[in-house]
């Protein structure tokens, strides 16, 4: 209900031919393709290679070593790559104590290069730690950041 509630109010605000990238999971990729669908043309699912794993469950189950990333469009806007970028990213993830789902810069900052000229809008409305935003900064895009606290 909360995705499908913000991406109603996210399309309604979002100019025509933009990008959106929803990280998510294989365990609920499958709940959330009909909701991303009811607003925008999903393009891709990019698979974010963390080159490293997080803990779990240790002796009965595969380790963890990738998100997925839901690559979706209102309208039909270009991606800016001189190359065609692959939907594998490798991309180291950053151990920090910061957040515990925190998005890597270097990885935000391809997605947001690839999407987007400078000083045109960002938005993270899950901004947690604020990667998504100094990414942002470090591109010179503008950038908003909505987080609980």
């Amino acid at each position: 209900k909360l995705l499908d509630n913000s991406l109603k109010i996210v399309y309604d605000k979002m100019k025509k031919n933009s990008h959106i990238y929803i990280f998510t999971s294989w365990k609920v990729i499958e709940k959330f393709k009909p909701i991303v669908e009811k607003y925008f043309k999903i393009k891709n699912c990019l698979v974010w290679n963390k080159n490293n794993w997080g803990m779990g469950d240790l002796k009965n189950n595969y380790a963890e070593k990738y998100e997925l990333i839901i690559f979706a469009s209102k309208g039909k806007r270009p991606l800016y790559c001189e190359t065609r970028p692959l939907n594998v990213i490798d991309c180291d993830r950053e151990n920090t104590d910061i957040h515990p789902t925190r998005k890597p810069v270097k990885l935000l900052k391809q997605l947001i290069i690839n999407s987007t000229k400078q000083n045109e809008l960002v938005l993270d409305y899950f901004a947690g730690s604020g990667s998504t935003l100094e990414a942002a900064k470090e591109c010179k895009r503008r950038w908003i950041g909505i987080e609980i606290n």
